[in-house]
């Protein structure tokens, strides 16, 4: 009895753990191939993850439940909004770089902002 009070006490505390960690995730479609620092994207609907708010935070991209790109950005809460309203599927922002590719430098929803850095600013 006295182990199974103990194995319960530990699942109490590690649950909401586990639960805080949790990645937040949304879903977001490109038409046109677009570059994420040195990963080209092709058309397509994709997924990004991130787990907190701020800079220098992990963003993964996924197509298909795999990764295609991890890149450090910065994720920022709009405070105020809702989830309601044309940016719910996320609107892309793209940079042309010198040499004429486009780039994914931001993806916004109404709730929350991703931006990523260009591979330019990345790679010195």
């Amino acid at each position: 009895m006295r182990g199974l009070l103990s194995s319960f006490a530990v699942l109490t505390l590690l649950v909401p753990v586990a639960l805080w960690a949790a990645p937040n995730k949304k879903n977001f479609t490109v038409s046109e191939p677009v570059q994420v620092q040195n990963v080209r994207l092709v058309p397509g609907n994709y997924q990004v993850s991130w787990t907190q708010t701020g800079n220098n935070v992990p963003v993964t991209i996924l197509r298909r439940h795999k990764t295609v790109a991890t890149v450090s950005g910065s994720v920022v809460e709009a405070k105020g909004s809702n989830e309601i309203g044309p940016y719910r599927n996320g609107t892309l922002e793209l940079t042309k770089t010198p040499n004429g590719r486009e780039e994914l430098t931001k993806i916004d929803y109404s709730k929350v902002a991703i931006v990523l850095p260009m591979t330019s600013q990345t790679a010195r």
